[in-house]
């Protein structure tokens, strides 16, 4: 008795088997009921165990009568007795537990009441512990883990049915990994094609080139020719090409240049190709003027060539209205040439042989029109020590003059546009 004394006193001594091998029980004061904590534990047992319950009486001493139990499991539903009846004696740490309680029937119904009944005393004055009514019902024994108790719904068969507890999924889990991992590496590489053309666009600055203008192509250009005579002023004439119709509107515009009477212009002829410019010879002007000249002379002629433009004397109009011609081109500009020979003997025999169509042949380099029937034919005449010859178309202001002095040719287109050339020969 003594040492079951000391048992008791102590918690944590281990159990003593007796001779039977029957536990020996740990006698405690039994602790006073508080009926609301019992009800709340009776009412989560009831909600687990789907055991529906009566309330406790108003009078504490007076047994509980439950209600009967509908079957939730598909057959009768089990006593409270028999579950605790069907415990083993020992739980899983070897410890012999509690005998099986006898739960007393309440008088007049026959049904089981959740009251326990007094355990057996050791003496007479030790009382033992009181179990609680989780312990009454076997959900916390002790040496038995916490009960656990699957998910449970209403339906229209019963009041409830299991739901077993779904465990997440580990595929899904992966699957969630991976989305997350994903995601994260679109959104970085989205974020950094951002960065970059933003980059690109607004800061990066892009390098200004110079600008640096680009220089025309150069131009090659022939020397211009020497002027042959004594020369007032410079005219040129510019074509792209050696024709007709290129040549003669721009000599016609000559006439127009307004300049001091008695005046000697020189005239180059400029021939511009792509990026080259060259001067036209004396036989590529009479081409591109279709000038009919004999070919003997234009083999006496060497690369010395001048085209000029004369502008007439005070007394040129005079003539014109005492002929009666009061056109103006009577007096108006001439044009005239000057040429480098090299034989002025066979020159002149040429020149002689080619008056004959003279007259039409110059045509092109006239500003008047002469008359149909010239008078007569070149009659010589004389300038200084030169020897002219000439035929006037009816008057000297229009007329074909030509000399020749030393080694240079002279034509031109009045009397006095060729004297004062052959003065001004250098």
């Amino acid at each position: 008795m003594a040492q079951d004394l000391d048992e008791a006193k102590n918690p944590n001594a281990k159990p003593l088997d007796t001779a039977q091998g029957k536990p020996i029980l740990r006698p405690v004061a039994a602790p006073q009921r508080d009926e609301r904590k019992l009800s709340e534990i009776l009412t989560q047992a009831q909600n687990r165990m789907q055991i529906p319950y009566a309330p406790p009486s108003s009078n504490p001493g007076s047994p509980q009568e439950v209600l009967p139990i509908e079957p939730a499991f598909g057959g009768h539903a089990p006593s409270p007795s028999s579950k605790l009846a069907d415990r083993p004696a020992r739980d899983t740490a070897g410890v012999l537990r509690e005998p099986p309680l006898n739960l007393p029937t309440a008088p007049g119904n026959g049904q089981a009441s959740l009251t326990p009944k007094p355990p057996a005393t050791v003496s007479g004055d030790i009382k033992p512990k009181a179990q609680t009514p989780e312990e009454i019902l076997g959900f916390s024994a002790p040496g038995l883990p916490d009960a656990k108790f699957p998910k449970q719904t209403p339906t229209k068969e019963g009041p409830f049915i299991e739901t077993p507890s779904i465990a997440p999924s580990p595929k899904k889990n992966l699957i969630s990994k991976k989305f997350v991992l994903v995601t994260g590496l679109l959104s970085i590489i989205l974020f950094a094609i951002a960065a970059g053309i933003y980059w690109k666009i607004f800061l990066q600055k892009t390098p200004v080139e110079p600008n640096i203008p680009i220089p025309p192509p150069q131009i090659i250009e022939q020397p211009i020719p020497e002027a042959l005579i004594s020369y007032g002023a410079t005219e040129f004439i510019e074509i792209d090409k050696i024709s007709y119709s290129s040549l003669k509107p721009k000599l016609d515009a000559l006439e127009n240049i307004p300049f001091p009477p008695e005046f000697l212009i020189y005239t180059p002829i400029k021939l511009k190709t792509g990026n080259k410019i060259n001067y036209l010879t004396i036989q590529e002007f009479f081409t591109g003027l279709q000038i009919d000249a004999p070919e003997k002379l234009l083999a006496q002629i060497n690369e010395e060539f001048n085209l000029f433009l004369y502008s007439q004397e005070e007394g040129a109009e005079k003539l014109c209205v005492d002929a009666a011609i009061l056109d103006k081109q009577c007096y108006g500009p001439r044009i005239g040439l000057v040429v480098g020979i090299s034989d002025p003997d066979q020159t002149f025999s040429i020149m002689r042989g080619w008056e004959k169509t003279m007259v039409s042949d110059l045509r092109p380099i006239m500003f008047y029109e002469p008359q149909e029937k010239p008078e007569g034919s070149f009659k010589a005449g004389k300038h200084k020590n030169l020897e002219t010859n000439f035929i006037n178309l009816p008057i000297p202001t229009m007329s074909i003059d030509w000399i020749l002095s030393d080694n240079y040719l002279i034509i031109a287109t009045s009397k006095e546009a060729a004297r004062l050339a052959s003065d001004r020969l250098k």
